[in-house]
């Protein structure tokens, strides 16, 4: 509930299509209770990904989760109609209006959009 609250939030002020990509049932439970609502918040089945295309046995366990979540989320960009889209994960925040960050790069002609990677630090969240 707290992720789609958030998703509705990013919606509100993103001045394009929000796509929110869930698992299975949680998918169609959410899309008909937002079946109501007038805003451009959409609900997608997240896809599946092939168990050829993982390579999460060689990441840490910290990334797995989340490599799996960017592959599917490419699954679903290339079954769309969308020649451009942004991934945006779900503890990520943004105290503006989203619609600014994103018109901020709408001339850019850069592939790939990203805060820095940093190395692994042995630290309190890593433990």
């Amino acid at each position: 509930a707290c992720v789609v609250q958030r998703a509705e939030a990013v919606a509100a002020s993103a001045g394009r299509d929000v796509w929110l990509l869930l698992d299975g049932s949680s998918a169609a439970e959410t899309e008909s209770r937002l079946r109501s609502s007038s805003g451009r918040l959409r609900v997608a089945r997240r896809p599946l990904v092939p168990s050829a295309w993982r390579f999460d046995r060689e990441l840490p366990s910290a990334f797995s989760n989340g490599t799996k979540t960017q592959l599917s989320f490419l699954l679903w960009l290339r079954s769309t109609s969308y020649r451009y889209a942004w991934h945006v994960e779900d503890d990520a925040f943004f105290t503006g209006p989203w619609s600014h960050l994103f018109d901020s790069f709408v001339e850019s002609e850069a592939d790939l959009v990203g805060a820095t990677l940093r190395p692994k630090v042995q630290a309190w969240m890593w433990a």
